[in-house]
Parts: structure tokens; C-alpha cells; sequence
């Protein structure tokens, strides 16, 4: 299954289970804020974009997502369930989700 839902690969990289419930190890699990940390500071610094893009700061793009849940406070089991609200996208709202 092919998906752009970043909330089942941050799901993956700190349970070490894929969608489907196979478990790769349990050795080489990250937390959650590593793995946020993967998907947005290191991404950026990936992309050479991180002058711009990756997190919340004045001259960056007002890129961000507000969550229906705190990825830190949900059991590990229940971060690929995690749903976007409102999502911004260089200052514009770009997906109003249920709110």
C-alpha cells in the first residue's frame, strides 16, 4: 500500500510494525519526536531547504498541521490514526478537515 500519510511511517519508525502488523525488530526503534524530527527539520536539511522549510519560525513558510490528537500523548499503537485538521501550506489553508 502506497500512501503520502507521513502519521504510518512515523507509526513504523517508532513501534517497528508496519500497517499490516508485521514487526521488523524491536532494536532499532525511535521516538516520536525523532521521528517528527525526521519528517520535518531532517527533511528539509535532505532537501537543502532548510533555510525555509522543516519547522515553525519567522522567514520560514507557514507550513504546518494542527492534529486532532498530541502525537506525544497517544499510546504508540494509535500515531497512524492520528487525523490532520486545518493544514497550512505557505500561509494559505489548504485542507479545512472536520473543524
Amino acid at each position: 500500500m502506497a500512501t503520502a500519510n507521513p502519521w504510518f511511517g512515523i507509526y513504523a519508525c517508532v513501534t517497528r510494525t508496519s500497517v499490516s502488523g508485521r514487526v521488523a525488530d524491536t532494536v532499532q526503534n525511535i521516538t516520536a519526536a525523532e521521528a517528527l524530527d525526521a519528517y520535518t527539520t531532517e527533511a528539509a536539511k535532505a532537501s537543502f531547504e532548510e533555510d525555509r522549510l522543516g519547522r515553525i519560525a519567522e522567514g520560514f513558510l507557514g507550513d504546518l498541521v494542527l492534529l486532532d490528537r498530541n502525537p506525544f500523548d497517544v499510546p504508540e499503537s494509535e500515531l497512524k490514526d492520528i487525523v490532520p485538521e486545518p493544514t497550512v501550506c505557505d500561509g494559505r489553508i489548504v485542507h479545512r478537515g472536520r473543524v
